[in-house]
């Protein structure tokens, strides 16, 4: 396989296709870890938290996996903020008469009230994420063979 750049469009790891044939080959276990790493590792700032929810909601169809992988792990205190910053992004997503819309970066601008929920959502996500990890770590380290395979 070649070396391919990120911005790339021929670059394998764009293709939802590719990515999910690979998905579809992981355990439960992995899945879940996945799914929690997507949002984890992107969601580094109020903006960029209400975003990629509602991209993953609304472009990409992958929230219920998201929310599954958590509850895989019994990690309920996150799931509440996945449930909570769920519902005000599709309360947003709604426009009168039942239109749908996409969010933007830019609706926390022009939204005081909006910024201020998804503020106090995105405070405690943090928060709560060590005791995530602490949690699925635990979890891997008693179910070792759910998530790697060792061969003499």
């Amino acid at each position: 396989m070649g070396v391919y750049r990120a911005d790339d469009p021929t670059n394998p790891g764009k293709d939802f296709t590719v990515k999910s044939k690979v998905y579809e080959q992981l355990t439960l276990g992995q899945r879940a870890l996945l799914m929690f790493w997507v949002l984890y590792g992107h969601a580094h700032s109020t903006a960029e938290f209400y975003w990629f929810v509602s991209y993953y909601i609304s472009e990409l169809k992958v929230w219920p996996e998201i929310k599954s992988g958590i509850q895989y792990f019994g990690d309920d205190a996150m799931y509440r903020i996945y449930k909570e910053i769920e519902g005000v992004v599709k309360a947003r997503n709604q426009e009168i008469r039942g239109k749908r819309r996409k969010d933007t970066v830019i609706d926390l601008d022009d939204n005081s009230e909006l910024f201020a929920t998804v503020d106090r959502l995105y405070k405690l996500y943090p928060k709560i994420a060590p005791e995530t990890i602490k949690r699925i770590s635990t979890y891997i380290r008693n179910n070792p063979d759910e998530f790697v395979l060792l061969e003499d």
